[in-house]
């Protein structure tokens, strides 16, 4: 391929809503960009005042002056503090990504009800839901299993705003409060 063709797509391909692109040339004056976007998944408090906008692998997409309705928010603590967003076109660290991967994961029909999904400093993730409900979903495995058994939960209709439905061992979900 084409040097500049190659310099095209790399240069596309640092904007920070862009995911992939793809630039062709069209002798003897054209040229074709085909991009894919990026989509944002959740969103970080910060920096300052304003909100991060991330994609589902932990890409801060922009800034916003304020916290966005119906988009999940997502935090990470580490041992000494939490874990800020990244600026803008880079990523989180490493240890984002199980919650980042559960982020992504959750369902159409159940996204809805999260408010926010938080990995401890022990790796663990819990989700907070709108009705108050607390969910400790443990690692990022058995996402689907786990995705079932707190769907199965809230469907019995029988919780608290104070309710914790615990799933870190899919084969035994349990709810406490």
């Amino acid at each position: 391929r084409d040097a500049a063709i190659e310099k095209a797509n790399i240069l596309v391909e640092a904007l920070p809503f862009i995911a992939t692109a793809q630039v062709k040339r069209h002798w003897p004056d054209g040229v074709q960009i085909a991009v894919t976007e990026r989509v944002p998944v959740v969103q970080m408090a910060g920096p300052g005042t304003s909100w991060s906008l991330l994609d589902g692998h932990g890409r801060t997409l922009q800034q916003v002056p304020g916290r966005l309705p119906g988009l999940v928010v997502f935090i990470v603590h580490t041992a000494a503090s939490g874990i800020p967003p990244a600026p803008v076109g880079r990523s989180l660290p490493p240890s984002a990504g199980p919650g980042l991967q559960v982020s992504r994961a959750l369902p159409p029909a159940f996204v809805a009800q999260v408010v926010s999904v938080t990995v401890a400093a022990d790796g663990s993730i819990s989700l907070a839901l709108d009705s108050g409900v607390t969910v400790l979903f443990g690692t990022a495995a058995a996402g689907t299993a786990k995705d079932k058994d707190i769907a199965a939960i809230l469907a019995s209709g029988t919780l608290h705003a104070t309710s914790v439905i615990d799933v870190t061992v899919p084969e035994s979900p349990t709810v406490s409060g």
